[in-house]
C-alpha cells in the first residue's frame, strides 16, 4: 500500500505533548460537584448557624475620625515637598494597615488607667496579649471620596471604648510623627557626612589645580593665552605642508630633468641637421654656382663623340665637383651635428644642476620645518595635557560645588522637615457609646456560611485532586498529547440487561453506544488503509473495562464487506470473551495453540455467524509461561490468512505477556472504564508502549455516562429550536395577515 506521509494517522496523536499528570478541569468539577457541594455546604451552614445562634449578642460601637491632610508645603529652597511618598490611595492604605499592628495597639494599652480598660481587657495581662484582644474589635476603613480615615472599636459592654479607641489614634499620630523625626535625622546625619566628604575632596581638587606642572610654565593653563601654542602648532603646520608640496614640485622637476638627460640624448639629431644644411645660404650660393658651371661645361662638349679625351676631361671635371659638393654638405651635416649634441647636453646638465640643488635646498627646508612641528607637536601635547587636567580638575570642582549647594538645601529642608508636625491629625475625638449600636447576628450568620460553603468546597477540590480515576474523555485527550478516539456510552435502561453490551451492534444498532464503536471502527480503518496497520490490540486499563464485549462490537463492524477478520483472546490469565458473546464452545484455543504448534488452527478457531468473524479464544490456560516466540510465529500465520487481527488483551500492568503481544501490535487502543480506571495507569501503559515503539497508539473512555453540563446543553438547545419554530410560526402567520389585508386593499 502506498504511503500517505502528509496525512495524519487517527490513531497517531502527538504522544510527546501527553501530561504526565491529571489536568484539573474547572467547568467538568463546577458541573459535577456543584449539587453536592450547594448540599454538604447547606447542611454545614445550617449546623453552624443553629451552633452559634446562642452566642449573639448585644454590641456597643464608638467611631473615632483621622484626618490626612494631602496639601504640600514649600521647602527653603522655593519648591513644593509631596507630603507623602508615591500614591495617595496606597499612603492611605498603608495607614489603615498600619493601625491595627500590635506594636501601636500594645502602646495604646500602656497608656491607659486602671479605671479605663474595657470589659475585654485585663489589666493584669501583658500588654501584647491586650494588644490582640484589641485588634479582634477595632475596625478601620477609608472613607470614600474623602480623606478621613474611620476608627470603629465595637465591644459588649460600653465601658472604656471611647477611652482606649482615642488613645489609639493619639498613639497612631505620635509614632507618624516620630517616624518622620527619626527618618529625618538619619537623612540629616547621611547629608552631612556627604558634605564633609565633599568639602574634603573640593580642597584637593582646589590644591590640585592651583599646583604647578614641572613641564609647563607656571600658571600657563590658568590663563586665556594658552591657545598661542594652538596657533603657533596650526602655522607651523601649514609652512611644513606648504613645504613639503614644494618638496614634492622640485622632486618632481629633478626626476624630469634625469628623464630628459637619459631619454632625449639618445635623439637622432640627423634631421634637424639636413635641416640647418637645407638652409645654409652658403651651400646654396654653392649648388647654384656649380650648376652654372656645369651647364657651361656641358655645352662646351655638345657634338664631342664619347670617346673624345676632352669630353671625357670635362665629364671628369663635372663629376669632381659634384663630388666635392656631397663631401662638403656631409661634412657641414656632421659639424651641425656635433654643434646641437654639445648644446644640447649643456641645456640639459644645466637644467639638471637646477632641479638638483631645488630639491636639495626644499628637503633641507622640509626637515627644519618638521623638526620646529616636533617641538611644537610636543609642547603642543603638554598644554593640552595641562589644559585637559585642568578642566577636568575645574569639572570636578564645579559638580562638587554644585552637590554641596544640593547638599545644604536638602540639609536646610530635612531640618526644617523634621521639626515640622505630620500632616495627620485627629479630626474627631471618640465619644462614650450612648446606647446598643447592633448584634452580631449578621455576623455570625456570615461566618456560617463561610465556614459551611467553604469547608465543604475545599474538601470536595482536595478529594477532586487526589482522586486519580478517569471521568471525562478530556482527560484521556490529556494524557495522548491530542485528540483521542471518542467515548463509548453506556447501555441504561430495563431494555438493555446486564451483558447486553457485547450484543449492541447487532441489536440496537442505531443507538449512540453502536455509532460509538462504529466511529471508532472507521479510524481502524484509516489506519488500515493509510498505513497498512492489519494488527489491532485492544487492552484495558484493569478488569471490567469491557474489552471483550468492545472487540466484539469492533469485530462486527469491521467484519462486513467481505474482510477476513480474526478475534484473539490474549487475556489467558482472565479470559471473558466466551461469557460475552455467548454462543463458544469450550474447548482448545491459543493457549493449545501455543503449547503445540502443530495443531491446526482451522480446529481451533470457531465461526460467529452474527458477527461473520472467526474467533480464537484464550483455551484451558495452564500454570506456565506462554511461548513469547511461539506467539510471534503464530501472528505471522495469522497475518497470512486474515486481512485484520483484533487482540483482546490483558491489563498491560498486570501481565508481561499482554505487554508483548501489544509491543508486537501495529495499533494498541487503551480501553478505560469512566469513573474506575485510573489516570497513572493510563499515563503508565502510554510510556510502556512508547519505550516498545508501537506504531500507533490511541485511548477510549469506556462506559461513560451523559454528563450534567451535556444535558443542561440539550435542554438549551431545544429551547432554542422551540424558540425558532415558534419565531417561523409566528413570521408566517403575520405575511398571511399582511397578505390578506393587502388583497382586501385592492
Amino acid at each position: 500500500m502506498a504511503d500517505l506521509p502528509h496525512q495524519t494517522s487517527p490513531l497517531r496523536g502527538n504522544l510527546s505533548e501527553g501530561k504526565k499528570g491529571k489536568p484539573f478541569l474547572v467547568l467538568a468539577f463546577a458541573f459535577r460537584r456543584a449539587p453536592l457541594i450547594l448540599l454538604l455546604g447547606g447542611v454545614l451552614a445550617a449546623f453552624l448557624l443553629f451552633v452559634l445562634l446562642p452566642r449573639v449578642k448585644t454590641l456597643y460601637s464608638t467611631d473615632g475620625l483621622l484626618l490626612i491632610d494631602p496639601s504640600k508645603e514649600m521647602t527653603v529652597s522655593g519648591r513644593e515637598r509631596d507630603p507623602f511618598p508615591g500614591v495617595f490611595r496606597d499612603f492611605t492604605r498603608t495607614m489603615v494597615q498600619r493601625l491595627t499592628a500590635i506594636d501601636l495597639l500594645s502602646e495604646a494599652v500602656q497608656r491607659l488607667q486602671p479605671d479605663q480598660y474595657p470589659s475585654f481587657l485585663v489589666p493584669t495581662d501583658p500588654p501584647q496579649v491586650n494588644a490582640f484582644r484589641l485588634q479582634a474589635h477595632i475596625d478601620v476603613r477609608e472613607v470614600p471620596q474623602t480623606y478621613l480615615v474611620s476608627v470603629v472599636i465595637t465591644a459588649p459592654q460600653p465601658h472604656g471604648l471611647a477611652e482606649v479607641l482615642n488613645h489609639v489614634m493619639q498613639a497612631f499620630v505620635d509614632k507618624v510623627q516620630h517616624e518622620q523625626q527619626s527618618k529625618q535625622l538619619r537623612r540629616i546625619n547621611y547629608l552631612t557626612l556627604e558634605r564633609d566628604k565633599i568639602l574634603g575632596r573640593l580642597e584637593e581638587s582646589q590644591a590640585l589645580l592651583l599646583k604647578p606642572n614641572p613641564d609647563l610654565i607656571e600658571g600657563a593653563v590658568l590663563h586665556e593665552g594658552y591657545t598661542a601654542h594652538v596657533s603657533k602648532l596650526d602655522k607651523i603646520q601649514q609652512l611644513y605642508l606648504d613645504a613639503e608640496v614644494r618638496r614634492s614640485e622640485a622632486h618632481i622637476l629633478y626626476e624630469q630633468a634625469v628623464a630628459n638627460l637619459t631619454e632625449l640624448s639618445q635623439l637622432d639629431l640627423q634631421p634637424l641637421a639636413n635641416q640647418r644644411v637645407a638652409d645654409n645660404f652658403g651651400i646654396t650660393r654653392m649648388e647654384l654656382w656649380t650648376y652654372e658651371q656645369t651647364a657651361e661645361l656641358r655645352k662646351s662638349i655638345d657634338g664631342l663623340t664619347v670617346d673624345n679625351q676632352d669630353r671625357k676631361n670635362v665629364e671628369a671635371r663635372i663629376q669632381a665637383m659634384e663630388d666635392y659638393l656631397y663631401n662638403y654638405k656631409i661634412r657641414v651635416a656632421e659639424q651641425t651635428i656635433d654643434q646641437l649634441q654639445s648644446t644640447r647636453l649643456f641645456g640639459f646638465t644645466e637644467e639638471l644642476i637646477r632641479a638638483t640643488n631645488t630639491d636639495e635646498a626644499a628637503a633641507k627646508q622640509v626637515d627644519y620645518l618638521q623638526g620646529l612641528l616636533s617641538e611644537a607637536a610636543q609642547e603642543h601635547h603638554r598644554v593640552a595635557q595641562g589644559v585637559y587636567e585642568a578642566s577636568g580638575l575645574q569639572y570636578t570642582i564645579d559638580q562638587l560645588r554644585e552637590r554641596l549647594q544640593a547638599l545644604n538645601s536638602r540639609i536646610d529642608d530635612a531640618e526644617m522637615e523634621a521639626m515640622a508636625p505630620v500632616q495627620i491629625y485627629i479630626d474627631k475625638m471618640a465619644l462614650k457609646p450612648g446606647g446598643p449600636g447592633s448584634t452580631n447576628a449578621k455576623a455570625l450568620a456570615v461566618m456560617s456560611f463561610l465556614l459551611g460553603f467553604g469547608g465543604a468546597f475545599g474538601f470536595i477540590l482536595v478529594f477532586d485532586f487526589v482522586d486519580n480515576r478517569l471521568r471525562d474523555p478530556k482527560e484521556v485527550n490529556s494524557a495522548l498529547g491530542g485528540p483521542g478516539a471518542g467515548p463509548i456510552p453506556i447501555l441504561e435502561g430495563p431494555e438493555h440487561p446486564p451483558g447486553s453490551f457485547a450484543e449492541v451492534t447487532l441489536e440496537w444498532p442505531r443507538h449512540p453506544t453502536a455509532l460509538a464503536i462504529r466511529a471508532l471502527a472507521v479510524r481502524f480503518e484509516l489506519e488500515w488503509e493509510r498505513y497498512g496497520s492489519r494488527v489491532f490490540a485492544l487492552s484495558g486499563l484493569g478488569p471490567g473495562c469491557g474489552v471483550s464485549s468492545l472487540a466484539l462490537g469492533l469485530g462486527h463492524a469491521l467484519g462486513a464487506r467481505g474482510r477476513r477478520l480474526l478475534l484473539v483472546e490474549c487475556n489467558l490469565r482472565r479470559p471473558g470473551l466466551a461469557r460475552a458473546q455467548g454462543a463458544l464452545r469450550p474447548g482448545p484455543g491459543l493457549w493449545e495453540a501455543l503449547q503445540d504448534e502443530a495443531l491446526d488452527l482451522k480446529g481451533l478457531v470457531q465461526w460467529d455467524p452474527r458477527r461473520q468473524v472467526d474467533i480464537l479464544p484464550a483455551g484451558e490456560a495452564g500454570e506456565g509461561l506462554a511461548d513469547r516466540p511461539a506467539f510471534l510465529r503464530l501472528l505471522a500465520r495469522f497475518r497470512d490468512n486474515y486481512d485484520l487481527i483484533l487482540l483482546d488483551v490483558a491489563a498491560l500492568a498486570d501481565d508481561d505477556f499482554a505487554y508483548h503481544v501489544a509491543a508486537h501490535a501495529d495499533a494498541v487502543l487503551l480501553v478505560g472504564r469512566e469513573d474506575d480506571s485510573l489516570y497513572r495507569d493510563l499515563r503508565q501503559s502510554i510510556d510502556r508502549l512508547v519505550l516498545a515503539e508501537v506504531p500507533a497508539i490511541s485511548a477510549v473512555l469506556n462506559f461513560t455516562q451523559t454528563k450534567r453540563s451535556e444535558r443542561i446543553l440539550s435542554t438549551i438547545y431545544a429551547q432554542m429550536r422551540w424558540l425558532s419554530r415558534l419565531h417561523w410560526m409566528l413570521h408566517r402567520s403575520l405575511r398571511r395577515v399582511l397578505r390578506r389585508l393587502t388583497r382586501r386593499g385592492d
